[in-house]
């Protein structure tokens, strides 16, 4: 083993150049690889945290009417006590919905909290690493209370928790609880997590009997006995509504089964939350990966191929004085591992000083489960090992085959081993087409998402949550002080922002019980919502406060909804009698106006119906504030010394509205990031081959070289004899990739309502970028060989 090291050091001291570009390339593409497998291992292991994940599947909501069909991740809160009676399959049935509350102990405020209010089954469903206390019976009175750490600490500092009582004041009531029980914080990568969690019965009682009274946030999860069929389970939620729900709801209404572990990768439903992935995301990333290692490995053996066949005379010496296979190849995979346990060294370096950096710019923990501790390093131990073994054996397998006496006189790698390298080196090619164009057409979008107009004002537009109790009753106050500085331009209250999830409501034409009656997209707004998020008005007005009218009985259409009740045009429809659905009577007023459509949706989606109505008796939920064109960070920290002058004491937070847009294409920005980062990777290591490759070239064709400049050919000729195969791999490259890269890119693209058409320009681009770098790598290599004296290699013989 002694001598096998040694010999290994001497050799890749020998041939220190070729072993540098080895090292360099694995080092880049490994070193890319595993935050792709860090970010991909992130989402598929999303929401294992909970040991009975497979068992568990959540209850939605489908409202299908004539008009349109919306499904909703809320359900009424009776829907719970039905399914237990009737699912025979089912362990456990769990409702929770979360509440904003103020947090008193004592005489001391505590802030502002938003607690879950769950069954008693809860934590038999999801799992909790506990702390202290006894988690088991926390939610089986009113008065039990289970905190996080971080909440512990928070509301207690170093002082024993379990035992402490706390009043909680909601929208629902004002309770005490106790804390029974402490818990570690939930882990990043779950569908929902808390920092308190109490009895459901502080809010059941809040929320209507209906079974068709969807209560937004109101979930509803069943723990199936054995992991189940969905497509049986909805057969049997069929049945149930059939059964036991009235009449006139049982067409309307169905109920449709989710896997827990499929919340992560569903969208569309409203009222849903938590962190949404991608399974197009998850399946590119995968591809990504495996394209990384395939180049990493591709690049080594190509450099290792060239590499052996340089030292073929010593091994042909070697295996004519009777050294085994065996041990060549021994001899070989240490020099491997050698090169691979400093390869494995520097990637540790590497990812220590890039993952924070990466982990920052994506806004998520990577350093979770497989990828913590003693169990990371384990992985790229074994992972660099692995690799180490396939990357030595492939390249000794093709070279150990040929090697004989012929290369004691120094014979030329065959034909058959250049094309080898070449088609290595087509892949690498093939593959860095296929990123770049992707990588171009990605930033196109993205960057057409950031710019386009979404028919409203983003910019320099704040806003702050006034759920709280105490601070929802002073709400008017705060606006009134808002606009009373300098720098704010305009404030308006309303249920929800413009953007997002909004309430959906019946609407007809007219003041009578017939007609068709649409479910549509509605928001709760103010007189001043319009100036702050200045949509464009295309017919009548919008709402003024020197119309008293307006108040409950006034709508603001947009062009979309005036489509849908059949009106020639926006300005037909102002003065149209108009009247919401609201239970069994009719909240009837009159369209006042009509205003552009705007993208309330991401622009995954179509634009919709929206319809604008004050309603003093809604929920008031949000304070926008439109700014000046000043430092918005500091007209913030402005905006919250106004909150203490008013005596509010609890901790608000003030969101940019363009960071809350920016968060619809979080997950397509952090792929397009990789995606961008790994093009450029695979782009250097497969220049790193070229680089190699030539080298080998020049080296195999040195006697030819020095004979072509004897014969008087110049350094125009020789780059042009060497630059064609290269030139040819490229050409495959372009032709292969090409197609591909326009295929997913176009598919990426097609899951977007609104976006841009892949250009034309991406692979001539990706082919002047990759061309020039590839020449400026040939030239480097011929130009050395250029200077070379030909009487110097033609001695050699």
């Amino acid at each position: 083993m002694r001598y096998h090291l040694l010999f290994s050091l001497r050799s890749l001291w020998r041939f220190r150049s070729t072993a540098f570009l080895q090292i360099i390339g694995f080092v880049v593409g490994l070193g890319a690889l595993i935050p792709v497998l860090m970010v991909l291992y992130y989402h598929i292991s999303f929401d294992k945290f909970h040991d009975k994940a497979d068992r568990i599947v959540r209850v939605s909501t489908r409202v299908s009417l004539p008009e349109s069909t919306s499904i909703y991740a809320a359900t009424s809160k009776s829907l719970a006590p039905l399914l237990k009676e009737q699912l025979a399959d089912v362990e456990e049935v769990v409702r929770y919905r979360y509440m904003p509350a103020s947090v008193t102990l004592g005489d001391q405020n505590l802030g502002q909290s938003y607690p879950l209010f769950a069954d008693p089954g809860f934590f038999n469903m999801f799992s909790a690493q506990v702390v202290a206390g006894n988690i088991e019976t926390a939610l089986q009175t009113p008065d039990g209370l289970v905190i996080n750490q971080t909440t512990a600490v928070r509301f207690f500092g170093e002082d024993d928790p379990i035992g402490q009582t706390v009043s909680l004041e909601t929208p629902a009531g004002s309770f005490s609880a106790q804390v029974k029980a402490v818990i570690r914080d939930y882990p990043e990568n779950v569908s929902f997590a808390f920092d308190m969690a109490t009895s459901y019965s502080h809010v059941e009682n809040a929320m209507s009997d209906n079974p068709g009274a969807l209560v937004p946030g109101n979930f509803t999860y069943l723990l199936m006995k054995a992991r189940t069929d969905e497509a049986g389970l909805a057969e049997e939620l069929a049945s149930i509504t059939e059964k036991h729900f009235p009449e006139g709801m049982r067409d309307v209404i169905s109920l449709l089964p989710v896997a827990f572990t499929e919340v992560h990768y569903t969208s569309g439903h409203q009222f849903d939350s938590g962190r949404k992935g991608s399974k197009l995301n998850d399946l590119a990333l995968g591809v990504l990966a495996i394209f990384l290692l395939l180049v990493s490995i591709a690049n080594y053996v190509n450099l290792a191929t060239a590499l052996l066949m340089r030292r073929s005379k010593e091994l042909a010496i070697r295996k004519i004085m009777g050294e085994a296979v065996g041990q060549q190849y021994a001899q070989l995979l240490v020099e491997s591992v050698c090169m691979l346990s400093l390869v494995i060294l520097l990637i540790n370096v590497l990812t220590f000083f890039l993952v924070p950096e990466i982990e920052a710019m994506l806004n998520i923990t990577l350093r979770t489960g497989l990828f913590t501790g003693v169990t990371y390093y384990l992985f790229t131990f074994f992972f660099g090992l692995a690799v180490a073994g396939i990357s030595s054996i492939i390249p000794f397998w093709l070279v150990s085959r040929t090697i004989s006496v012929t290369n004691l006189k120094g014979a030329a790698a065959g034909h058959s081993k250049l094309s080898l390298r070449y088609g290595l080196l087509g892949l690498q090619l093939i593959v860095s087409v296929l990123f770049a164009v992707i990588a171009l057409g990605m930033d196109e979008q993205l960057r057409f998402i950031k710019n386009k107009d979404l028919g409203f004002s983003k910019e320099h537009v704040v806003t702050m949550s006034i759920t709280d109790p105490q601070v929802n009753a002073k709400a008017d106050a705060i606006k009134q002080a808002f606009l009373q500085q300098s720098y704010v331009k305009a404030a308006s209250i309303s249920l929800t922002p413009i953007t997002g999830d909004h309430v959906r409501a019946q609407f007809r034409l007219g003041a009578d019980s017939t007609g068709a009656t649409p479910m549509m997209n509605a928001n709760y707004v103010d007189a001043d919502f319009d100036e702050v998020y200045e949509v464009k008005l295309v017919a009548g007005r919008f709402f003024s406060k020197e119309f008293s009218s307006d108040i409950g009985r006034a709508f603001v259409l947009n062009k979309k909804a005036v489509e849908l009740f059949g009106f020639d045009s926006p300005e037909a429809a102002i003065g149209e009698t108009f009247s919401k659905v609201v239970a069994d009577s009719l909240n009837t007023g009159t369209i006042i106006g009509v205003m552009e459509d705007y993208h309330f949706q991401s622009l995954y989606q179509e634009l919709e119906p929206m319809i604008w109505q004050i309603v003093p008796a809604a929920s008031r939920n949000l304070l926008a504030v439109k700014l000046d064109e000043g430092d918005v960070e500091e007209q913030k920290k402005k905006l919250s010394t106004v909150l203490n002058d008013l005596g509010i004491t609890q901790e608000v937070e003030f969101t940019s509205l363009t960071d809350a847009l920016d968060i619809a294409y979080r997950e397509d920005d952090r792929l397009s990031f990789f995606i961008r980062i790994s093009a450029g990777v695979i782009v250097l290591i497969s220049l790193l081959g070229v680089f190699g490759l030539a080298a080998f070239i020049l080296e195999t064709r040195r006697k030819e070289m020095g004979i072509r400049k004897l014969l008087g050919a110049d350094l125009w000729h020789i780059m042009t004899q060497m630059g064609r195969p290269f030139a040819v791999v490229l050409a495959v490259g372009l032709v292969v990739g090409g197609p591909l890269s326009y295929y997913f890119l176009g598919n990426w693209l097609n899951s977007f309502a609104f976006h841009v058409s892949a250009s034309w320009w991406y692979i001539p681009a990706a082919a002047i970028l990759i061309g020039v770098l590839m020449a400026t790598s040939v030239y480097r290599q011929v130009n050395k060989a250029a200077a070379t004296n030909p009487a110097e290699v033609l001695r050699e013989e």
